[in-house]
């Protein structure tokens, strides 16, 4: 049976790297992604095994329908990555409450999204969710408050 892992946040750094890093350690890799030309162009490069699908992981409803076609197209998803950041933030005197909450709808409640979406198929395969994210990686960040 081939081994599943989504990639939701497949951005130009962190989401493309461990998208390639799975996919040339054997799994199938679904690539889920706001920026439409981005998981395609991925998905072409990296053949067979390999599919785009755009989702914005803040629809619920989008992330679930994703979840499905990447479960008849490849198989039950035995590791999900959430790596979908919505930017970076900004220093105290320019944040904003709703900036804030588009962070959050991105990052807790789309990770939260895709968690439950792939849950059946985590538990029957006793799969891995991973977080990351780019926004603070490097160097630190230190006067953003969200």
């Amino acid at each position: 049976m081939t081994r599943v892992a989504v990639i939701a946040g497949v951005g130009p750094t962190i989401g493309t790297a461990v998208a390639r890093r799975f996919h040339d350690d054997g799994f199938a890799v679904a690539l889920l992604a706001r920026t439409e030309e981005r998981v395609r162009t991925l998905a072409d490069d990296l053949g067979d095994d390999a599919v785009a699908i755009p989702t914005d992981v803040t629809d619920e409803a989008a992330v679930r329908s994703a979840v499905e076609r990447v479960r008849d197209e490849l198989g039950p998803v035995e590791v999900l990555v959430s790596n979908a950041a919505a930017g970076g933030g900004n220093p105290v005197d320019d944040a904003t409450a709703d900036r804030l909450r588009e962070l959050f709808d991105v990052r807790v409640a789309g990770s939260m999204a895709c968690v439950r979406a792939a849950l059946p198929d985590l538990r029957e395969t006793e799969g891995t969710v991973l977080f990351s994210g780019t926004t603070y990686a490097e160097p630190p960040v230190t006067a953003q408050v969200e």
